[in-house]
């Protein structure tokens, strides 16, 4: 897939969210709703997050590698976009991105507290799962899990390793209570993930790895 043009639309979206982004927000002060909604984008993010995280997803390596340039480049875009709403609890991997003097203002997402509501949302739909209440053509919880966990090896740690080992963490624990096996779907997306250990924590695919228990060749 040729995905100048997808970069093209994601750098205008991640110019429309900077703005939301980079928001000073004062200790006490309420936190802020969808950004995606507040810049209008709500309907094109989530299209272009799916585009990417297809082409990942299929692409081969040199494909994989510019997707994630492409979340690299633009963080408030990788912040953000989501393709459903459990993925915001993945807040602590694209947390908000904060710079300068809004660094000290800005209140980070808190990774621990991201992690329980993804294992609240896992187990939430695994029950509705096991009482039938699956929507014909909905994913399974294995599904989901799966892509989840491509969007987290796409943003390859995002601004920092710890937060994505903390989401991961929330997303592994979510699976396993919806009864999902979770070993050889990690085994396989760390077969995709970047090998670059860009944080002294490992890389994306050895961190991957680990948790599935698999000892990295």
């Amino acid at each position: 897939m040729d995905l100048t043009e997808v970069e093209k639309l994601v750098s205008v979206i991640d110019l429309a969210i900077k703005p939301i982004a980079t928001r000073r927000v004062e200790p006490g002060e309420a936190g802020f709703g969808d950004p995606l909604t507040e810049a209008g984008v709500a309907g094109e993010a989530p299209m272009l997050l799916s585009l990417l995280l297809d082409a990942y997803e299929t692409g081969p390596d040199a494909v994989r590698a510019s997707v994630r340039t492409i979340f690299r480049k633009y963080p408030y875009f990788a912040w953000a976009a989501t393709e459903q709403p459990a993925t915001r609890a993945n807040a602590a991997v694209t947390e908000r991105p904060a710079t300068g003097k809004n660094a000290a203002a800005t209140e980070r997402p808190a990774a621990g507290a991201s992690a329980a509501g993804e294992k609240r949302a896992g187990e939430k739909r695994a029950g509705e799962e096991a009482a039938g209440e699956k929507a014909p053509g909905e994913k399974t919880a294995g599904d989901r899990f799966r892509r989840e966990v491509v969007h987290l090896s796409a943003l390859d740690q995002g601004g920092d390793a710890r937060d994505m080992i903390v989401a991961l963490d929330g997303l592994v624990r979510a699976a396993r209570a919806g009864g999902v096996d979770v070993v050889p779907v990690l085994a396989e997306v760390a077969a995709m993930s970047g090998t670059e250990n860009r944080m002294g924590m490992g890389s994306t695919r050895e961190i991957l790895l680990r948790t599935a228990g698999v000892r990295p060749a």
